[in-house]
């Protein structure tokens, strides 16, 4: 299942996204040179490619990589069979890594980067009969957390972006997902879950009527930032921010266990 990239040039780093954009799909702005590279983030051949184009526009620098692509497809864990799987981690864990690994060595050698995690509050909260989208979500979370410590001392950070619901077409294209998959799953397994399999592939109202505009914002304001006080995680979402209670947790309990170590001065450094 494809996502999409953004390629913003010069300097403005690589963004991928959930849905292909054409460059008159994109918003005029005076005096700003935008190119738009599609770049497939489940393809290796894809992903190289595409990165490799941007860095030759680049003269070979990136500054930032926004790994916005993700999508959802509800349902019990058991009725998620391997196609369905697969496609969530394929594109929710397996393509924001693809992608940082093809920017890092540019970042590296510049000794300077930033990237951007879009994962979500779902990354570390948990609600029933939405499939695997949490545990996609909480495997982001670490793999970045991970990636932000070993990474630090070559200049590069790395930010979660942890949003709330939002009204974006993740919620549309689920809900077709979550019909396809219905339809292929035994009514036994299904009537075994009755509660959470009854509104499979049906349309909601995902999201509310919160501004997806929020998250570019967010990520704008943190590129802003000195580099050093850019937080390893920010919760996005005008409403009720139920991560914020674990991310304080998660970060005590990773100095106490790494604070004294020899990983000590980097986790702080990433934490603080």
């Amino acid at each position: 299942m494809p996502a999409w990239a953004r390629g913003c040039l010069p300097r403005c780093g690589v963004c991928p996204g959930p849905r292909p954009m054409t460059s008159p799909g994109l918003p005029a702005v005076k005096d700003l040179a935008i190119e738009v590279v599609e770049i497939d983030v489940n393809s290796d051949e894809s992903v190289t490619a595409g990165v490799a184009a941007i860095l030759a526009k680049t003269g070979g620098t990136l500054d930032v990589l926004i790994n916005n692509a993700g999508i959802g497809l509800g349902g019990p864990i058991e009725v998620q069979d391997m196609e369905a799987t697969k496609l969530l981690f394929e594109t929710n864990v397996f393509g924001p890594h693809r992608m940082a690994r093809a920017v890092l060595p540019a970042m590296r050698a510049a000794g300077q980067g930033q990237i951007f995690q879009v994962s979500s509050q779902l990354g570390r909260v948990i609600i029933p009969g939405i499939g695997q989208y949490s545990p996609t979500k909480f495997a982001l979370e670490a793999l970045s957390e991970s990636l932000a410590y070993e990474v630090a001392a070559q200049g590069i950070e790395i930010t979660i972006i942890q949003p709330g619901g939002y009204p974006t077409k993740i919620w549309e294209k689920s809900t077709a997902r979550a019909a396809a998959l219905k339809a292929r799953t035994p009514q036994a397994l299904l009537d075994a879950y009755p509660e959470m399999t009854a509104g499979m592939g049906q349309p909601g109202s995902g999201g509310g009527t919160t501004d997806p505009m929020d998250i570019p914002r967010a990520i704008a304001e943190i590129i802003a930032l000195p580099r050093g006080e850019r937080p390893l995680r920010r919760a996005v979402h005008p409403g009720n921010k139920p991560q914020e209670g674990i991310n304080a947790v998660s970060r005590e309990t990773q100095l106490a266990m790494l604070g004294n170590s020899p990983w000590g001065p980097v986790v702080r450094d990433v934490l603080d």
